[in-house]
């Protein structure tokens, strides 16, 4: 008989729920076997192969909670009994086999409501050329006190147009 193994297992969390991952390619739904508590337990077993038992950190929602099998492993999304952020998915310290879901992972403060379909059609064209100069009746404010170069500014003195007496004189010096 083959020695049991605990499988590679990924989580990340939501406000309202836990997504954990056994990463674990071509097992069958029919031949796994999960039980959840309402005080947290869970147990993942997948024939004579796959043992996983672990206590979450707190109390889920049994009837919300669901799991299947979907792409290289198979997919819990527990639901807490009560919303807010654990910061950790088990009560004890943190198992080797567990490491963070980055693709699903999202914090606290950049959760946003996503929603499942997103329809773009009612966004309006953006025309660039209407952003490349500003309203001519808006003035533009940098924040800077300093006078405008071209605002006040005297002309350049012209010099005084040379008489053809003085032009005269200058070749008779050359």
């Amino acid at each position: 008989m083959a020695a049991v193994k605990i499988p590679p297992c990924i989580w990340a969390e939501r406000k309202d729920k836990v997504i954990f991952t056994v990463n674990v390619p071509g097992l069958r739904q029919e031949d796994c076997t999960v039980e959840l508590e309402e005080n947290g337990n869970v147990s993942f077993l997948c024939g004579n192969v796959y043992n996983l038992q672990f206590t979450l950190l707190k109390a889920v929602d049994v009837k919300k909670s669901k799991w299947g099998v979907a792409g290289r492993g198979v997919v819990f999304e527990i639901f807490k009994k009560e919303e807010g952020w654990w910061g950790k998915m088990v009560k004890d310290a943190k198992p080797r086999w567990l490491s963070c879901d980055w693709n699903r992972w999202m914090d606290e403060d950049d959760e946003v409501e996503i929603p499942d379909n997103l329809d773009m059609g009612n966004m309006g064209g953006f025309n660039m050329d209407d952003a490349a100069e500003p309203p001519e009746d808006e003035e533009e404010e940098d924040g800077n006190d300093m006078p405008s170069l071209e605002a006040d500014s005297e002309p350049a003195p012209e010099e005084a147009p040379k008489k053809p007496e003085e032009e005269e004189e200058k070749k008779d010096e050359a």
